[in-house]
């Protein structure tokens, strides 16, 4: 939320390349360092908008 991302919205496209399928977001975005700045190409109630955003370090969950 931070992001300005919502609940419904579909990520399609992560630095001006397009994104086929969720893994392929997860391996782009782990292979790029936290702090960095991207842009984000989404749709948002069939609206197809920019955000950037800054990526943050995923912090493990501790198991019980």
């Amino acid at each position: 939320s931070r992001a300005g991302l919502r609940a419904g919205d579909v990520i399609v496209g992560f630095q001006g390349e397009p994104i086929a399928d969720p893994r392929e977001l997860t391996r782009r975005v782990g292979a790029t360092p936290p702090g960095t700045e991207v842009t984000l190409e989404i749709l948002r109630d069939g609206d197809r908008r920019t955000v950037t955003v800054t990526l943050a370090e995923l912090k493990e969950r501790e198991t019980r």
